[in-house]
Protein backbone atom coordinates (compact mmCIF):
# COMPACT_ATOMS: atom_id res chain seq x y z
CA UNK A 1 0.00 0.00 0.00
CA UNK A 2 1.29 3.16 -0.92
CA UNK A 3 1.72 6.40 0.92
CA UNK A 4 -0.90 9.23 0.49
CA UNK A 5 -1.88 12.54 2.44
CA UNK A 6 -4.74 13.08 5.12
CA UNK A 7 -6.39 16.06 5.12
CA UNK A 8 -5.10 18.57 7.38
CA UNK A 9 -7.88 18.53 10.73
CA UNK A 10 -11.16 20.62 10.56
CA UNK A 11 -12.45 21.56 13.51
CA UNK A 12 -15.80 22.08 12.34
CA UNK A 13 -16.08 18.70 11.49
CA UNK A 14 -16.10 17.39 14.94
CA UNK A 15 -19.32 15.49 16.33
CA UNK A 16 -20.11 15.25 20.10
CA UNK A 17 -16.59 16.42 21.49
CA UNK A 18 -15.44 13.02 20.19
CA UNK A 19 -12.71 14.16 17.30
CA UNK A 20 -10.19 15.72 19.67
CA UNK A 21 -7.71 15.04 18.36
CA UNK A 22 -6.12 11.67 20.88
CA UNK A 23 -2.93 12.70 21.18
CA UNK A 24 -4.23 15.19 23.77
CA UNK A 25 -5.72 12.66 25.97
CA UNK A 26 -4.05 12.48 29.29
CA UNK A 27 -2.32 9.08 29.30
CA UNK A 28 -4.02 8.70 33.13
CA UNK A 29 -7.36 8.60 31.44
CA UNK A 30 -6.44 5.66 28.99
CA UNK A 31 -5.37 3.62 32.01
CA UNK A 32 -6.86 -0.13 31.66
CA UNK A 33 -8.05 0.88 28.35
CA UNK A 34 -5.00 0.64 25.74
CA UNK A 35 -3.82 -2.78 25.00
CA UNK A 36 -0.35 -3.10 27.03
CA UNK A 37 2.54 -2.33 25.05
CA UNK A 38 0.76 -2.44 21.53
CA UNK A 39 -1.12 0.95 21.59
CA UNK A 40 -3.96 -0.03 19.95
CA UNK A 41 -7.50 -0.85 21.23
CA UNK A 42 -9.47 -3.76 23.21
CA UNK A 43 -12.93 -3.95 24.22
CA UNK A 44 -14.20 -0.58 25.28
CA UNK A 45 -15.22 -0.58 29.11
CA UNK A 46 -18.76 0.81 29.54
CA UNK A 47 -18.63 4.26 29.91
CA UNK A 48 -15.24 5.26 27.97
CA UNK A 49 -15.32 7.95 25.68
CA UNK A 50 -14.43 6.23 22.04
CA UNK A 51 -11.38 8.88 21.60
CA UNK A 52 -9.31 7.03 23.98
CA UNK A 53 -9.33 3.66 22.33
CA UNK A 54 -7.69 5.32 19.70
CA UNK A 55 -4.94 7.17 21.76
CA UNK A 56 -1.14 7.22 19.37
CA UNK A 57 -1.80 5.60 16.23
CA UNK A 58 -0.82 6.39 13.30
CA UNK A 59 -1.47 4.57 9.76
CA UNK A 60 1.90 5.45 7.88
CA UNK A 61 -0.11 7.84 5.16
CA UNK A 62 1.80 10.92 5.54
CA UNK A 63 -0.26 13.52 5.95
CA UNK A 64 3.05 16.32 4.96
CA UNK A 65 6.24 17.12 4.93
CA UNK A 66 7.91 19.44 6.87
CA UNK A 67 11.59 20.37 6.96
CA UNK A 68 14.29 20.98 9.77
CA UNK A 69 15.11 23.88 10.96
CA UNK A 70 18.28 22.90 14.02
CA UNK A 71 18.94 19.49 15.41
CA UNK A 72 20.60 20.98 19.25
CA UNK A 73 22.99 18.62 21.02
CA UNK A 74 21.82 18.97 24.80
CA UNK A 75 24.89 16.56 26.05
CA UNK A 76 23.36 12.59 25.87
CA UNK A 77 19.81 14.15 24.40
CA UNK A 78 19.01 16.71 21.45
CA UNK A 79 16.09 18.74 20.48
CA UNK A 80 14.88 18.67 16.91
CA UNK A 81 13.16 22.23 15.63
CA UNK A 82 10.82 21.81 12.43
CA UNK A 83 8.85 23.95 10.35
CA UNK A 84 5.56 22.02 9.85
CA UNK A 85 2.99 22.99 7.40
CA UNK A 86 0.11 22.54 10.47
CA UNK A 87 2.08 24.14 12.90
CA UNK A 88 -1.13 26.39 13.99
CA UNK A 89 -3.20 23.17 14.70
CA UNK A 90 -0.58 21.70 17.19
CA UNK A 91 -0.88 22.17 20.92
CA UNK A 92 2.08 21.21 23.56
CA UNK A 93 2.03 17.38 24.57
CA UNK A 94 0.49 16.74 21.00
CA UNK A 95 2.28 13.73 19.46
CA UNK A 96 3.64 13.70 15.60
CA UNK A 97 5.43 10.82 13.76
CA UNK A 98 8.55 12.26 12.42
CA UNK A 99 9.79 9.94 9.69
CA UNK A 100 7.85 7.34 11.82
CA UNK A 101 8.96 8.09 15.02
CA UNK A 102 6.41 9.43 17.56
CA UNK A 103 7.24 12.34 19.27
CA UNK A 104 5.57 15.18 21.28
CA UNK A 105 5.44 18.80 20.82
CA UNK A 106 8.06 20.27 23.10
CA UNK A 107 7.97 24.06 22.47
CA UNK A 108 5.99 26.26 19.79
CA UNK A 109 7.14 28.92 19.05
CA UNK A 110 7.45 31.31 15.44
CA UNK A 111 10.54 29.96 14.99
CA UNK A 112 9.12 26.52 14.66
CA UNK A 113 8.14 23.50 16.42
CA UNK A 114 10.32 21.94 18.96
CA UNK A 115 10.84 18.04 19.95
CA UNK A 116 13.04 17.00 22.52
CA UNK A 117 14.90 13.13 21.37
CA UNK A 118 16.27 11.21 24.59
CA UNK A 119 19.12 9.14 24.10
CA UNK A 120 17.39 6.32 23.00
CA UNK A 121 16.00 8.11 20.30
CA UNK A 122 19.03 8.95 18.51
CA UNK A 123 20.57 5.59 19.29
CA UNK A 124 17.60 3.83 18.22
CA UNK A 125 16.60 5.72 15.03
CA UNK A 126 17.87 8.32 12.14
CA UNK A 127 17.10 11.31 13.42
CA UNK A 128 20.37 11.93 14.59
CA UNK A 129 21.36 12.07 11.47
CA UNK A 130 19.07 14.69 10.10
CA UNK A 131 20.71 18.50 9.29
CA UNK A 132 19.12 22.04 8.92
CA UNK A 133 16.87 21.72 5.60
CA UNK A 134 16.04 18.21 5.95
CA UNK A 135 13.18 17.17 4.66
CA UNK A 136 10.87 15.06 6.97
CA UNK A 137 7.92 12.84 6.82
CA UNK A 138 4.71 13.95 9.29
CA UNK A 139 1.46 12.35 10.73
CA UNK A 140 -0.41 13.04 13.23
CA UNK A 141 -2.23 10.61 15.49
CA UNK A 142 -5.66 9.75 14.49
CA UNK A 143 -8.75 11.55 14.79
CA UNK A 144 -12.19 9.62 15.65
CA UNK A 145 -13.80 9.04 12.41
CA UNK A 146 -10.88 9.19 10.19
CA UNK A 147 -10.36 6.59 7.49
CA UNK A 148 -7.84 3.77 7.99
CA UNK A 149 -5.99 3.62 4.69
CA UNK A 150 -2.30 2.13 6.09
CA UNK A 151 -1.48 -0.25 7.96
CA UNK A 152 -1.10 -0.39 12.15
CA UNK A 153 1.82 2.27 12.60
CA UNK A 154 2.85 3.19 16.66
CA UNK A 155 5.68 5.11 16.22
CA UNK A 156 8.08 3.05 17.54
CA UNK A 157 11.16 2.84 16.08
CA UNK A 158 12.47 -0.67 15.63
CA UNK A 159 15.50 -0.68 13.54
CA UNK A 160 16.91 1.63 11.30
CA UNK A 161 18.18 0.90 7.12
CA UNK A 162 19.77 2.51 4.75
CA UNK A 163 18.81 3.46 0.94
CA UNK A 164 20.15 1.12 -1.50
CA UNK A 165 18.52 1.83 -4.98
CA UNK A 166 16.45 4.76 -5.97
CA UNK A 167 15.67 5.14 -9.35
CA UNK A 168 13.00 5.93 -11.93
CA UNK A 169 11.09 3.43 -13.81
CA UNK A 170 9.01 5.00 -16.11
CA UNK A 171 7.12 6.96 -14.26
CA UNK A 172 7.39 4.92 -10.71
CA UNK A 173 10.57 4.84 -8.62
CA UNK A 174 12.06 1.50 -7.95
CA UNK A 175 13.08 1.80 -4.03
CA UNK A 176 15.34 -0.95 -1.98
CA UNK A 177 16.18 -0.60 1.46
CA UNK A 178 18.60 -2.80 3.52
CA UNK A 179 16.99 -4.64 6.56
CA UNK A 180 18.43 -5.98 9.50
CA UNK A 181 18.06 -9.88 10.57
CA UNK A 182 15.59 -9.03 12.88
CA UNK A 183 13.47 -7.47 10.72
CA UNK A 184 14.23 -9.54 7.79
CA UNK A 185 12.45 -12.23 9.66
CA UNK A 186 9.12 -9.99 9.83
CA UNK A 187 8.79 -9.21 6.54
CA UNK A 188 6.76 -11.32 3.88
CA UNK A 189 6.26 -10.50 0.06
CA UNK A 190 3.24 -8.08 -0.45
CA UNK A 191 3.75 -7.30 3.67
CA UNK A 192 3.54 -4.02 5.14
CA UNK A 193 6.70 -2.07 6.03
CA UNK A 194 6.44 1.49 7.77
CA UNK A 195 10.26 3.22 6.01
CA UNK A 196 10.71 6.37 7.84
CA UNK A 197 6.42 6.60 8.51
CA UNK A 198 5.45 5.75 5.01
CA UNK A 199 3.17 2.35 4.62
CA UNK A 200 4.74 0.74 1.96
CA UNK A 201 3.77 -2.89 0.65
CA UNK A 202 6.58 -5.27 0.35
CA UNK A 203 6.82 -5.78 -3.64
CA UNK A 204 9.92 -8.31 -3.21
CA UNK A 205 11.86 -9.27 -0.46
CA UNK A 206 15.51 -10.30 -1.19
CA UNK A 207 18.26 -11.63 0.94
CA UNK A 208 19.11 -8.17 3.09
CA UNK A 209 16.54 -6.22 1.77
CA UNK A 210 13.51 -5.30 0.78
CA UNK A 211 12.14 -4.24 -2.54
CA UNK A 212 9.08 -1.59 -3.39
CA UNK A 213 7.51 0.29 -6.05
CA UNK A 214 7.21 3.71 -5.78
CA UNK A 215 3.82 5.57 -7.48
CA UNK A 216 4.18 9.18 -8.36
CA UNK A 217 1.37 10.21 -5.95
CA UNK A 218 4.19 8.59 -3.00
CA UNK A 219 6.85 10.39 -4.32
CA UNK A 220 5.94 13.74 -4.32
CA UNK A 221 3.74 13.95 -1.37
CA UNK A 222 7.25 12.29 1.09
CA UNK A 223 10.10 12.97 1.85
CA UNK A 224 11.37 10.41 -0.68
CA UNK A 225 12.03 13.16 -3.70
CA UNK A 226 14.42 14.27 -1.85
CA UNK A 227 16.17 10.93 -0.85
CA UNK A 228 19.18 9.76 -1.59
CA UNK A 229 21.36 6.20 -2.05
CA UNK A 230 22.96 5.74 1.16
CA UNK A 231 20.83 7.83 3.40
CA UNK A 232 19.85 6.28 6.69
CA UNK A 233 15.99 5.44 6.90
CA UNK A 234 14.00 4.28 10.51
CA UNK A 235 11.99 0.91 10.44
CA UNK A 236 9.03 -0.28 11.65
CA UNK A 237 7.80 -4.08 11.26
CA UNK A 238 4.19 -4.35 11.27
CA UNK A 239 3.21 -5.06 15.00
CA UNK A 240 0.46 -8.04 14.29
CA UNK A 241 3.69 -10.19 12.80
CA UNK A 242 6.08 -8.64 15.77
CA UNK A 243 3.18 -9.91 18.21
CA UNK A 244 3.03 -13.66 16.20
CA UNK A 245 6.86 -13.91 16.50
CA UNK A 246 6.72 -13.50 20.30
CA UNK A 247 4.48 -15.61 21.16
CA UNK A 248 5.56 -18.12 18.71
CA UNK A 249 9.56 -17.82 20.32
CA UNK A 250 7.82 -18.16 23.69
CA UNK A 251 5.95 -21.31 22.75
CA UNK A 252 9.41 -22.80 21.38
CA UNK A 253 11.13 -22.17 24.22
CA UNK A 254 8.52 -24.48 26.44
Amino acid sequence: MQAGTRALGNPANAGSGQAARCARVKPRLAAGVLAKHTGIFRKRPPGTPLALIFLLMFTGLVESTGSVIGLESRGEQARLTLAIPFAAELALGDSVAINGCCLTVAELSPQGIAFDLLAQTLRVTSLGALSQGSQVNLERALQVGDRFGGHFVQGHVDATGSITRLAAQGQDHVFEVSLPPAIHRLCIAKGSLAVDGISLTIAELAAASAIFWITPHTWLQTHLHAARVGQPVNLEADMLAKHVDHLLEARLKH
